[in-house]
């Protein structure tokens, strides 16, 4: 089982995140950057999830802080923001959005991540635009 390391600091989504991993991970959750970064430090997680807004401080410091420890970083946003992803992106970091984290965090935990997010953050969640058409061979 690989340790997890979850920092946010709304009480009700670091519940619900840290029940989503329970099952699969050694899970270790707190609500702010320090401490945050003191378990990053010290513990040296496998995963580190985080959101990207921690009061004064942010999760794409502790996904920069947690690349030197090769730990893998998860950064989340609440509401998809082009520049934000970028930005996690750039800091090492893989960016989702908080409505995907329940179908997501299961293959960051099992699978085999590439090293860098590629995805294209101007066209991420182009998949649930419903388009409706027809294939050509629906045609008579």
């Amino acid at each position: 089982m690989k340790d997890v390391l979850i920092v946010e600091a709304e009480p009700a989504w670091r519940t619900q995140i840290k029940r989503l991993l329970d099952d699969v991970a050694v899970v270790m959750a707190t609500a702010d950057f320090r401490t945050g970064r003191e378990w990053l430090e010290r513990v040296r997680p496998d995963v580190l999830i985080a959101n990207v807004r921690l009061g004064d401080y942010n999760g794409i410091h502790l996904a920069m802080l947690a690349e030197r420890t090769r730990t893998t970083s998860v950064v989340y946003a609440n509401a998809h923001d082009v520049g934000v992803a970028r930005d996690v992106q750039q800091a090492g970091a893989f960016y989702e959005q908080y409505e995907a984290l329940p179908f997501v965090l299961p293959g960051y935990l099992r699978g085999m991540l590439p090293a860098l997010d590629r995805r294209d953050p101007s066209k991420y969640g182009r998949r649930r635009v419903r388009t409706d058409g027809r294939r050509a061979t629906d045609k008579p």
